[in-house]
């Protein structure tokens, strides 16, 4: 499809720690264009070719045997600071992305917790998470 997304939430922050943690979904960020210009595409192509279906109480999530869910650039801004050509790259097989650093999963996740919604469902993930990014950060020195 052309378009490289900033993958984060669970399945960024074990990429990131090397470390297998539980990952119930798949979250990622688009680029502003590509959320405004391609975001028909990127649904056909996860309704016809992937067999999700759109989940009907957000429409930016999309369900399978695994949740994905997208954000746009704009959007993430709201949690942490993000600048785009300081993120790296990575190439996987046939799929390439960029990851968040380990500081902006800690903000999103800190930012997280300020959600009444989102602390009344994930409330012990997010603090889960916060304390692992906090060690992990502690013994590597990033």
């Amino acid at each position: 499809m052309g378009i490289t997304p900033i993958v984060y939430g669970s399945l960024g922050l074990a990429f990131l720690i090397k470390k297998q943690i539980p990952i119930n979904d798949i979250d990622m960020i688009l680029l502003d264009d590509d959320f405004d210009n391609r975001w028909e595409d990127i649904c056909k192509f996860l309704i016809k070719d992937m067999k999700y279906a759109i989940d009907p109480e957000h429409k930016q999530e999309f369900l399978n045997d695994i949740l994905v869910s997208f954000m746009s650039v704009s959007d993430i801004r709201k949690l942490t600071k993000i600048n785009i050509s300081q993120l790296q790259k990575t190439a996987r097989k046939e799929i390439t992305y960029y990851n968040l650093t380990l500081n902006q999963h800690l903000n999103i996740y800190k930012n997280g917790l300020l959600n009444k919604f989102r602390r009344q469902k994930k409330e012990k993930d997010d603090k889960n998470k916060i304390d692992l990014i906090r060690r992990y950060l502690l013994k590597n020195r990033e």
